[in-house]
């Protein structure tokens, strides 16, 4: 009896011990099999680095960087795969890079670069690059009053979680819409506190006509008058759109210049509308052409701006004036008679009545009735679809070889 026992126990143990070695076995299996050879003694071309290893995936990286990357650089990686980085000082940060436009740039202290402040100015060229790209790929979006009134550049989240900094441009969310825009550092690195090595270029605002989406030409005679035109600037760039402006040359006081510069770089077209509004069929030849030249000359020279149109005041075209200074002369299809009115609402009768696709509409500068109604006419036609542009844009867009007064003059 005692020596079966013994014996059940012998076996109980024997038993006992072959499992135990085959556990050891398959866990010293597991180690070897997980183990990759050709990352054994492997190091970093940089001295100060930590490492991330998976079973194909050997990533090397600054100790003081954040390394939740790494996990997700291995599982991009389909085959034996070994990541290490070189380190370049570019300005006051690094960059981590890692080849393949495959990189990081960081703070000194390695920690990611964030835009905690900004400009009016960044401002203005962030709302710039969203409205232009919604209304290249974007344009259910892009032809929406709120869309235009979110994305204008006082009204733009800019908090730190929408932008990314990248190591030549700065990427920029809009979430409401899905779009985003990535804005080279050229241009608004000094507007954000960022401070490349890269240097400085002006920004000029790009323009973009879309050929499949009508458009009208607001046009505005008699200024420059920056209390009326000041009002009507804003309302255009609040809805993205542009307009043509006939100046007079008597009026064109140093605060006048300043307000068309401003004007100017939003994008706005001028043109001459005479030195003291004179009508060209009243005068000799000589003293019309000076007329017209006078203003277009006191701009060039002052603004360093080319005007390329003019108007004749009254509408009295010459065309001996339009030969002899190589310059169009603009006139209108719809008159809103603001002029005579002075009331806006029945300004906005008139345009929305008359107004059609590539038409003229003339108004004028001078009077406060005329931005009341222009703050209504122009998100009425935005929001149907329209887009506002200066009268070269809507000559490019028809193509006229022409004198424009006869395509849009008494039809």
């Amino acid at each position: 009896m005692a020596k079966r026992k013994r014996r059940r126990i012998r076996k109980g143990v024997l038993a006992a011990g072959i499992v135990i070695i085959l556990v050891f076995l398959f866990l010293i299996i597991r180690l070897i099999t997980n183990i990759n050879f050709h990352f054994i003694g492997k190091h970093s071309v940089n001295e100060d680095a930590a490492r991330y290893k998976t079973r194909t995936c050997l990533v090397f990286y600054p100790k003081q960087m954040d390394s939740s990357f790494t996990k997700e650089l291995c599982e991009k990686s389909e085959e034996e795969k070994i990541y290490d980085y070189t380190l370049t000082k570019e300005g006051d940060y690094v960059l981590v890079d890692y080849g393949n436009d495959y990189y990081f740039v960081l703070t000194s202290d390695y920690k990611p670069i964030k835009v905690t402040s900004i400009s009016d100015r960044g401002r203005q060229i962030i709302s710039d690059f969203v409205r232009l790209e919604a209304k290249k790929n974007h344009p259910d979006t892009y032809y929406s009053t709120s869309f235009l009134e979110a994305s204008y550049y006082t009204n733009l989240d800019v908090s730190e979680e929408r932008f990314e900094v990248d190591r030549s441009e700065i990427i920029y969310t809009m979430k409401e819409t899905g779009i985003t825009v990535r804005i080279p550092m050229k241009y608004i690195q000094e507007e954000v506190g960022i401070h490349f090595p890269i240097a400085h270029e002006d920004y000029v605002r790009e323009t973009y006509i879309d050929p499949t989406h009508p458009m009208i030409a607001l046009t505005f005679d008699d200024g420059p008058y920056s209390p009326v035109g000041q009002q009507i600037v804003d309302i255009l760039s609040y809805y993205d759109g542009n307009a043509t402006f006939f100046v007079v040359g008597n009026r064109l006081s140093n605060k006048q210049l300043e307000f068309m510069k401003d004007s100017i770089e939003r994008g706005n077209q001028y043109g001459s509308h005479t030195s003291d509004h004179v009508n060209l069929n009243k005068v000799d030849l000589d003293t019309g052409v000076y007329q017209v030249m006078d203003t277009v000359n006191y701009v060039r020279d002052h603004l360093g701006y080319q005007m390329t149109i003019y108007r004749s005041p009254y509408g009295s075209h010459n065309s001996s004036v339009s030969t002899s200074t190589g310059l169009r002369d603009v006139l209108w299809k719809v008159d809103s008679l603001d002029w005579s009115s002075r009331d806006a609402s029945s300004i906005k009768e008139i345009v929305y009545a008359e107004t059609d696709e590539n038409d003229v509409v003339l108004f004028h500068e001078l009077y406060q009735s005329t931005a009341d109604a222009i703050a209504d006419i122009v998100p009425y036609f935005v929001g149907k679809g329209y887009q506002l542009v200066t009268i070269d844009q809507l000559m490019e867009h028809l193509d006229y070889q022409r004198d424009i007064s006869v395509a849009f003059h008494g039809q």
